[in-house]
């Protein structure tokens, strides 16, 4: 009868060793799968990931090449001024400052004493505010901005007939389909807006930084 019984729980035991065993085996086997699941789901991801990157790649080719023969055929035709700027600029200012500009002109051409002559490419009066653009289809060179800064904003304070009348307040700004942070960063330095020209029309691209000078 002892005997018996002892062989009964040696068997209970094996039972329960053998149903341990084959959870143990099905949780593994569970697990593996899910693993799988896992790694597949990783590689989907980071194939989706490589994709989009791609594409959005491919979408800033795209849009910058066509800023590019956009402001290439704009500076040969030498439009950019007429048809791009001055159109929108008097939105892109009622939208930032809330007023309106009164009055705006493009490639205003001026002789001073010495007979030498000078041009400013958008001229835009808007309330105490006198704007002066300088646009280029290209805005690369840091020579660009400090001549604009050094030389032909103090020459529009000194030729301009508006601050014979009244003394504004003179902002410049540059205007292109390219600018390198290093040109923005240098406008800002200098209290000049950066404007870009293409994808949302015409935007500030530096208006906060600067915004405390104006």
């Amino acid at each position: 009868m002892a005997r018996t019984t002892v062989e009964k729980r040696v068997t209970d035991l094996e039972n329960a060793l053998m149903q341990m065993v084959y959870q143990s085996r099905q949780t593994d086997i569970r697990f593996a799968a899910f693993v799988d699941e896992m790694t597949d789901f990783k590689n989907e991801m980071a194939t989706f990931k490589n994709e989009t990157k791609v594409y959005m790649e491919r979408l800033d080719n795209i849009t910058a090449d066509m800023n590019r023969k956009w402001g290439e055929l704009a500076n040969k035709m030498g439009t950019i001024a007429e048809d791009i700027v001055a159109p929108g600029f008097p939105f892109l200012i009622e939208k930032t400052f809330n007023f309106s500009v009164e009055d705006i002109g493009v490639r205003r051409r001026i002789k001073d004493k010495k007979g030498n002559s000078w041009e400013f490419d958008v001229v835009a009066r808007a309330g105490e505010y006198l704007f002066i653009i300088d646009v280029k289809s290209s805005y690369n060179k840091i020579e660009y901005i400090k001549y604009f800064y050094e030389v032909l904003l103090p020459k529009a304070k000194e030729l301009l007939p508006e601050f014979k009348i009244r003394e504004y307040r003179l902002v410049g700004c540059i205007a292109s389909f390219r600018l390198d942070d290093s040109i923005i960063y240098k406008a800002s330095e200098m209290g000049i807006l950066a404007i870009s020209l293409g994808g949302s029309y015409l935007n500030f691209l530096n208006f906060e930084e600067v915004r405390s000078n104006l």
